[in-house]
């Protein structure tokens, strides 16, 4: 599936910011909303034609941000779903289109708006190079491993990503179901070259497989003991029963 292509002319968006989520191209989401900004960036999103700009900002402690709190790359998504809840929460379902940079800042009242354009991958295009091949074979095998290891994920995930043959789709989807820090996400989304993005993504990849297997090892060794504790306390009871009974002290 390649990245879809839309008009190189810069388009006026409603923003909505998100703190420690970053979404990627061709993944649909699902966002929980709170701050009356982003739920009038929806509504006026909703009004016309369903596009948003969706973008991190840099530190998710901020509650109030301002443009200077927010990466400039994000995503142009389409709005698929609004769900309200009673506590005021809004649940939206996306579809993100496209790779997106902010040209302009326009506004931040009543809500976040920006002139936004396409933000092109480079080096998708043509044929597969032998050294393109080899970073994607990479990155499969290595998520593959990583989605085997992680509770979180399945085997469906894996398999959608070994059948692809589009290394834009690769980086985008192993990224966006991948559970990393979401500053590691913004810089697989910063990069606009897609054989550096796959280079960073095996990085990050083999990172986390080896905390999973440090995490399940622990894991194993903290079981262990626990389960040898419960052994000896056991006996100790079995052995404190019987001795009662016999009329020992």
């Amino acid at each position: 599936m390649a990245e879809m292509k839309t008009d190189a002319l810069p388009l006026c968006l409603p923003v909505l910011p998100t703190r420690g989520v970053v979404v990627f191209p061709q993944n649909i989401v699902n966002l929980d909303v709170g701050r009356e900004k982003s739920t009038r960036a929806i509504e006026h999103a909703m009004k016309h034609d369903r596009k948003i700009f969706i973008v991190t900002q840099r530190d998710i402690q901020v509650s109030d941000p301002t443009f200077q709190d927010l990466y400039t790359v994000g995503v142009v998504a389409e709005i698929q779903q609004v769900i309200r809840s009673r506590n005021s929460q809004v649940r939206i379902m996306v579809e993100a289109l496209y790779r997106a940079v902010i040209t302009d800042p326009l506004t931040g009242d009543p809500f976040f708006t920006a002139a936004v354009q396409e933000y092109p991958v480079r080096g998708s295009h043509g044929a597969i190079t032998d050294k393109m091949d080899a970073a994607m074979r990479t990155v499969k095998d290595l998520f593959a491993e990583y989605c085997e290891i992680s509770p979180k994920m399945t085997e469906g995930m894996a398999t959608n990503a070994m059948l692809t043959d589009d290394p834009v789709y690769l980086v985008d989807y192993t990224a966006g179901n991948m559970i990393l820090p979401h500053d590691k996400k913004q810089n697989l989304l910063n990069e606009n070259t897609v054989y550096k993005a796959l280079q960073t993504l095996a990085g990050y990849l083999e990172g986390e497989i080896n905390v999973l297997k440090l995490e399940k090892e622990l894991y194993a060794k903290v079981k262990e003991q626990i389960d040898q504790s419960q052994r000896e306390y056991y006996l100790r009871e079995q052995q404190r029963a019987i001795a009662e009974e016999l009329g020992e002290t």
